[in-house]
């Protein structure tokens, strides 16, 4: 089974490898061919989370994303509006916000791309909203203000909408959960990419709860209402991930795990 094939509407895709994920070229009009893309989750609507490699001499030139979509370099560089962009660099593009140029630098790049429907990379579509970019070296680390969460636990903030509270943020663990005793879940959509380091992570499945291991290139999408990061989750090391929120991320604790939500379906892809 292919990520690509899954609605993640529905599904809760888990435990991926995105170095298993096998490459396609990049098909988003406007957008050079030349680029591959690994699909790490996408939805019937059109939404869409991806690991996109793009060589040396790439170029899109002037234009504007069609919806949403936010970018995170995590290798390599790349010019972004006349900005140049390299690792854990981070830029959100508002729909229609317009960018000047587009293209990697000498190394190539490769990069995180989020959407949130259906994308085109147009000439012909602008509007009057403004890119905002974000080095993560240049944010401080702050403790995790959601109540009960283990201390211990650091954030760096990147985007957030002021409308939805969905937001987009990098998280630091140190030797981190070994007291944890509570299960959580989340009113909203929530995804991880693992950036360096190793977690394991408690899950609820249909079957019961799971403990999945990540690595670096690590990913899941779980939809809202699924239980996680039970007793015995965390870290021996240190784990540093990028993390997206589809809307406000409020908690809801449970002494014990709570059953799988009815209508939801699960995939762990590190168990196939």
């Amino acid at each position: 089974m292919e990520t690509s094939r899954l609605d993640r509407s529905g599904v809760f895709v888990a435990g991926v490898r995105s170095d298993d994920i096998s490459p396609e070229p990049l098909q988003i009009s406007g957008l050079p061919a030349t680029a591959t893309v690994r699909v790490l989750s996408s939805s019937s609507a059109g939404a869409s989370s991806s690991i996109v490699e793009a060589p040396k001499g790439w170029t899109a030139g002037s234009g504007a994303f069609t919806t949403l979509t936010e970018i995170f370099v995590l290798d390599g560089d790349l010019l972004v509006d006349g900005r140049f962009l390299e690792r854990y660099h981070y830029v959100r593009c508002p729909a229609g916000a317009f960018l000047q140029t587009f293209e990697t630098g000498n190394d190539g790049a490769r990069f995180l791309l989020f959407t949130n429907a259906p994308v085109a990379y147009s000439t012909d579509y602008r509007s009057e909203e403004f890119l905002s970019f974000v080095a993560l070296d240049d944010v401080s680390w702050k403790p995790a203000t959601t109540p009960m969460v283990p201390p211990g636990l650091l954030t760096k903030r990147l985007a957030e909408d002021p409308d939805t509270g969905a937001r987009t943020w990098v998280i630091g663990l140190v030797h981190w959960g070994g007291d944890i005793s509570r299960w959580e879940s989340h009113p909203c959509d929530e995804e991880v990419f693992f950036l360096e380091g190793e977690m394991s992570n408690g899950e609820v499945f249909p079957s019961g709860p799971v403990m999945i291991d990540y690595k670096a290139g690590g990913y899941f999408y779980r939809p809202a209402g699924i239980a996680h990061s039970g007793p015995g989750s965390g870290t021996t090391s240190y784990a540093l991930a990028l993390c997206r929120s589809s809307s406000t991320l409020t908690v809801d604790w449970f002494d014990h795990p709570p059953p799988f939500p009815k209508d939801l379906e699960a995939w762990d892809f590190g168990r196939g």
